[in-house]
């Protein structure tokens, strides 16, 4: 699993949403592409149920091979419940440079 690092690029993520994240489970990066200094930054959007799990990913960009780490990781968040299904936009940062 990725450390989430203030100021850092390493296994950082950020919500472009006002719904309120109590569950934050970080991608795995897999050392293959650490090794080969491979980077991406992938976003997705997230449904999530008034009772806050994610229903489903969708991934908007991004590399596709990290895409999938991402949508894992993402489908294993929980948000704090709330009247109505909402649409959250995530971005997680993948950055081998430690």
């Amino acid at each position: 699993m990725l450390l989430l690092l203030p100021g850092s690029l390493l296994g950082q993520s950020a919500s472009k949403s006002i719904r309120k994240v109590e569950v934050r489970v970080q991608p795995k990066y897999p050392e293959f592409f650490k090794n080969g200094h491979f980077r991406s930054r992938v976003t997705a959007l997230a449904t999530v149920l008034p009772s806050g799990n994610v229903a489903s990913v969708e991934i908007t960009s991004g590399n596709p091979m990290f895409g999938e780490y991402a949508s894992k990781a993402l489908m294993r968040w929980k948000y704090v419940p709330a009247a109505t299904q909402t649409v959250e936009e995530v971005t997680f940062n993948f950055d081998s440079l430690e």
